[in-house]
């Protein structure tokens, strides 16, 4: 999957609530809009305040076991619509490269293994799969591809700038993909290193590695708003 398609997906994190029948959700917000009454000022007796508070306390947890309670029933939900092939799950196989691609995560993978839901992470075995988003199955990848190639048509000029800035700022990436982010040629960036003056690198045996975060500060110190500035 291409990665402008990629993030059109839903992530794993916010996919249980979005992919909610509307009764579930109903009762979800319900219980997160719940507010538990504080107990009243003008109770007297030091008996009487531990009992209240106690009272309170366990309304409190009451709540928060309804919450939690949904939340699975949400989530057991969303793994059903997966197993049944309703919805596919793609993400980046750890460890992950610059080069790497979004792949379908088979959904077996989501009941023999460990769903980190907030990170949107999944470990099974040996296999780690990071960024995992959700989208609804179509008859085939090819009429996928076919989709994302006409919806990247018409695509800003700026969009893969925006695929950058979505990256890690401690990734390092090669010299063409750096070349690329700055918006010049992979010969002035070579240049850079030979007289100096250029962005920070790495250089690991023959390759030449930029780390994200450096090229975005250097990039924010080249700024100008004027031609007279040097």
């Amino acid at each position: 999957m291409r990665p402008d398609a990629y993030l059109q997906g839903i992530p794993l994190s916010k996919a249980p609530f979005k992919a909610a029948d509307a009764e579930s959700l109903n009762k979800y917000n319900e219980a997160v809009n719940t507010k538990i009454s504080t107990p009243p000022n003008n109770i007297k007796g030091f008996g009487n305040i531990l009992a209240s508070t106690a009272s309170q306390l366990q309304d409190l947890q009451r709540n928060q076991d309804k919450i939690k309670e949904i939340e699975n029933i949400l989530k057991n939900k969303l793994l059903k619509l997966i197993k049944n092939d309703d919805l596919m799950a793609f993400g980046f196989k750890m460890p992950r490269n610059i080069e790497d691609q979004p792949i379908k995560i088979p959904p077996d993978l989501f009941f023999c293994g460990e769903i980190n839901w907030n990170k949107s992470v999944l470990k099974s075995q040996n296999l780690e799969f990071s960024g995992i988003r959700i989208f609804k199955n179509i008859n085939s990848q090819n009429n996928l591809n076919s989709q994302i190639l006409k919806n990247s048509q018409n695509k800003p000029e700026n969009a893969e700038k925006r695929h950058f800035a979505d990256l890690d700022p401690e990734l390092h990436i090669g010299e063409k993909e750096a070349a690329k982010y700055l918006g010049i040629s992979h010969r002035t960036l070579q240049g850079y290193r030979l007289k100096g003056g250029g962005p920070e690198y790495l250089k690991l045996k023959k390759a030449v590695r930029y780390k994200i975060r450096d090229l975005i500060g250097w990039s924010d110190i080249n700024k100008k708003e004027n031609t007279s500035q040097r």
